[in-house]
């Protein structure tokens, strides 16, 4: 393997929330976006333009969430990098674990807290990551979900370079 089998990562898509397809215009979810506080979410700590976007989906990864952030944490890169955990609503300890790394790493990780599921409005993490996903500034976007961890230290270092040498597939 020559580590781009185990992730994905894409160049940047504009995600359109108010598809016509889910009608979110006038859905509990429009209201729910509508009233977060992006401020709050990315404080002052926000990286300006991170080469790479983590996105991270979980809910109820309690026993997981530890290996899949220390996997990022563990990233050498010589780039920035900025990880988007969008956590639906954990009832576990998913959501202190993630509290817990945010306060060590305020630079890197950002916690989009949710106040309610939105996985029981779709019926799956569809919402929770659309909406992650368009919070993300990088040029480049990596998918790891919550239960998942990355054990190669150069995984993205290794993806970008070969992105931007090959930019046909990207």
């Amino acid at each position: 393997m020559n580590g781009l089998e185990d992730g994905i990562i894409v160049t940047k898509l504009n995600v359109a929330l108010m598809s016509p397809k889910y009608n979110f215009s006038n859905s509990k979810f429009r209201k729910l976006l509508d009233s977060i506080n992006y401020k709050f979410i990315f404080g002052a700590y926000r990286p300006q333009q991170p080469k790479v976007s983590v996105i991270i989906i979980t809910y109820n990864h309690s026993k997981y969430i530890t290996s899949c952030l220390e996997g990022i944490l563990n990233q050498i890169t010589n780039f920035t990098v900025e990880c988007l955990i969008g956590d639906d609503f954990s009832n576990d300890e998913t959501s202190s674990i993630i509290s817990n790394f945010e306060e060590q790493n305020k630079n890197l990780i950002f916690h989009i807290r949710r106040n309610t599921n939105l996985g029981q409005l779709t019926g799956n993490g569809r919402l929770n990551f659309l909406h992650s996903l368009s919070l993300a500034s990088g040029k480049f976007i990596a998918i790891c979900d919550g239960d998942d961890f990355w054990t190669d230290p150069y995984k993205l270092q290794k993806q970008v370079d070969y992105l931007e040498a090959n930019s046909n597939y990207s």
